[in-house]
């Protein structure tokens, strides 16, 4: 895994984001 190791997963932030943004707000 590198791209773990480079700590970056946009796809997946973006899913976070996209979830827990309205929950938040």
């Amino acid at each position: 895994m590198a791209v773990e190791s480079q700590g970056g997963h946009p796809l997946v932030l973006g899913l976070l984001l996209c979830v827990l943004g309205p929950v938040v707000s």
